[in-house]
């Protein structure tokens, strides 16, 4: 895990797929790219309750040293009728919630899901924790 300030944030794993789920929506990645989805536990070690909304400004960096903001599955492709094919090769995505209180010691865990070429590879996690003096977080993730 990483420790910053209050936070402990630890990437869980990383998991690429052309479709995903999202509750019962299938949805797919457009223009010969493929969905990278990180998983990330996010740990109060405070003292006090505190929303991790200050964990922000997700961009994921591949191979080709290229840089990804976060995506949303409202910027896939909403797929009405799933085929067999894509049933079977979507990952399951629930994505990150950073809204939700957490009381000392208690953790959540969630997906954040960005789009990148099919041929390129997730290579760091880049991430801002703070408003006022924020620390950039660099996550290595092959």
């Amino acid at each position: 895990p990483i420790a910053v300030g209050d936070w402990r944030i630890t990437v869980e794993r990383i998991r690429e797929a052309p479709y995903i789920r999202s509750d019962s929506s299938y949805y797919s990645a457009k223009n010969n790219s493929k969905v990278v989805v990180v998983t990330i536990k996010i740990e109060n070690a405070g003292k006090e309750a505190s929303k991790p909304t200050d964990i922000w400004d997700f961009a994921l960096i591949t191979n080709a040293n290229k840089s990804y903001e976060r995506a949303y599955t409202s910027q896939l492709e909403w797929l009405i009728s799933p085929s067999e094919e894509v049933v079977s090769k979507a990952i399951i995505v629930n994505e990150l919630e950073t809204s939700t209180t957490l009381a000392s010691g208690t953790y959540t865990e969630g997906d954040i899901i960005f789009v990148i070429p099919h041929y390129e590879a997730p290579e760091k996690l880049y991430f801002k924790v703070g408003i006022i003096g924020a620390y950039e977080v660099e996550i290595k993730l092959r």
